[in-house]
């Protein structure tokens, strides 16, 4: 077993273009998290709280302009999530996040009319740890729900029409990831009595749960579908969708986690840290490592820009999320 410590990277925090959302005039965007790229690239949603004002979600242009809040003073708990076609952004509102049984709920909002709809009501807590994750159709969200009635490990992967409806539980786990052809979420569960976490793969329809590795956690897909970035024993690691062909991508002393793919599958952004955590990049294969922007703090939650030239990142100065502000860093097109 390894002795580095996995990064505990749970805090949802802020990521934006350069020199954009940071130097806006018209408001500063320190204390701000949950940032999230649109799939064309032309704006970026996230959470955003000044004044001391509850969390709410907001969205800006892709160069920092005309920041629109689109929920006022609800409390939004988690990085927002685009629909495939950037009609739509899901996200979370709790009403009391001091109370253990609050009735929080899922909503969509439409970013053309405003239109707010609630699509799911739960007085168990969601898992705010854990993207929410729109289908590839954009037909379905799948989200985690924590059972506190069942113990801290009784996370629990369910999916909801986009347009309302029933929920549908699939499996135990948390961190669901959609295949991009949309029939496979893999997720990583922790077996009982509290063993070492595992990743899995389970069909849409919560039939067909499998096991691909074990001693892992944080499962993503690649843009193509052919292989599985992880995190094992503080390591980044990655793998066939089946579970074969497992390869180490990075060795080093200190831990590493949060694998993200560029839109191209060409490279993948992490963060590597023991007192603190950095972001790097590096070659889908493990080579041609690099540290993108160094700094004395910490840098979590990178999300590419959907032309794979840009990382937006959170810089903070703990891992406290109002303690962020957005930045970035520019990395070229893939060789």
């Amino acid at each position: 077993m390894s002795k580095k410590v996995a990064l505990a990277l749970g805090v949802t925090a802020l990521a934006a273009p350069v020199g954009a959302l940071s130097a806006s005039g018209s408001r500063t965007f320190d204390h701000t998290y949950g940032a999230r790229w649109s799939p064309a690239g032309s704006r970026v949603a996230f959470v955003a709280r000044g004044n001391g004002r509850n969390p709410a979600l907001e969205v800006a242009s892709a160069a920092g302009t005309r920041p629109v809040k689109l929920t006022s003073n609800w409390y939004v708990a988690q990085a927002p999530a685009w629909s495939p076609r950037a009609r739509k952004l899901a996200f979370v509102r709790m009403k009391n996040v001091s109370q253990s049984n609050e009735a929080s709920s899922l909503w969509t909002i439409d970013i053309r009319t405003r239109v707010k709809q609630r699509l799911a009501l739960s007085s168990a807590r969601y898992d705010l740890n854990s993207d929410l994750s729109w289908s590839p159709s954009g037909s379905r969200i799948a989200f985690t729900l924590l059972d506190e009635a069942h113990g801290a490990a009784a996370y629990r992967i369910y999916t909801v029409k986009a347009t309302g409806g029933s929920r549908r539980l699939l499996t135990a786990g948390q961190h669901p990831d959609w295949s991009p052809d949309g029939k496979t979420i893999v997720f990583d569960s922790t077996p009982w009595p509290y063993s070492t976490t595992e990743v899995w793969a389970v069909n849409a329809d919560g039939t067909g749960a499998r096991l691909l590795a074990a001693r892992a956690v944080q499962p993503k897909f690649s843009p193509d579908g052919r292989r599985i970035a992880f995190e094992r024993d503080g390591d980044i690691w990655s793998m066939n969708p089946d579970g074969s062909g497992q390869q180490r991508l990075t060795d080093a002393p200190e831990a590493e986690g949060t694998p993200r793919w560029s839109p191209d599958g060409h490279r993948i952004a992490f963060l590597r840290g023991s007192s603190s955590y950095q972001l790097y990049v590096m070659n889908a294969d493990g080579s041609g490592e690099a540290h993108i922007a160094p700094s004395s703090g910490f840098e979590l939650d990178p999300d590419w820009s959907p032309n794979g030239k840009t990382i937006a990142y959170a810089r903070c100065t703990s891992i406290n999320p109002r303690s962020c502000r957005v930045a970035f860093a520019n990395v070229g097109a893939s060789p």
